[in-house]
């Protein structure tokens, strides 16, 4: 069985919120309206996919190549994983605050590599016992990079993954 997703993700001009017609629920929240920060889609009764594609960015925030990646889980019925992307640490507060209650999960990719991700209450919220560093452990493994200090604060919560230990996968059931 193929299965094709397409992801629609809108940008709101803040002046007049055209195209879209919608408010940006960060700045100018409505209960009443539909908040595209977030999408959950429910896929063959056991698969769900949670989309994170923000709309606009905290004030502090200051890479937008990165930061605009998107943030999304994949839950079967029994476990998940959250990818973090290109995401990096400028965007820690807003997540957790926004999606705390959302980002628990079994394995998780670290956000950016694992360099100048996230802090280790994300991490400690998402609650992982599996982690994947897409980097080589020339970074993970090399005190120059803070990819090498994340990983081994997540290796004390669990297992974690890199280039070396590749080919690496997970099967969500």
């Amino acid at each position: 069985m193929n299965w094709n997703f397409l992801f629609v993700v809108s940008t709101i001009d803040e002046a007049s919120h055209a195209p879209n017609s919608q408010p940006d629920p960060i700045k100018e929240p409505n209960p009443n309206k539909t908040n595209w920060d977030r999408l959950i889609l429910s896929l063959c009764n056991c698969l769900s996919l949670f989309i994170n594609t923000p709309s606009s960015f905290p004030e502090n925030q200051k890479d937008y190549q990165n930061n605009a990646s998107l943030l999304f889980k994949i839950s079967g019925a029994q476990n998940s994983m959250l990818f973090c992307s290109d995401i990096k640490y400028d965007m820690n507060d807003y997540l957790l605050g926004t999606y705390r209650n959302d980002i628990s999960c079994d394995y998780i990719q670290a956000g950016h590599h694992g360099n100048w991700s996230f802090s280790d209450e994300f991490y400690e919220a998402a609650g992982a016992s599996y982690a994947f560093i897409d980097a080589p452990s020339s970074i993970t493994d090399n005190p120059d990079f803070p990819a090498s200090t994340l990983k081994s604060s997540l290796q004390k919560k669990g297992t974690v993954f890199d280039f070396s230990t590749a080919p690496n996968s997970v099967t969500l059931k």
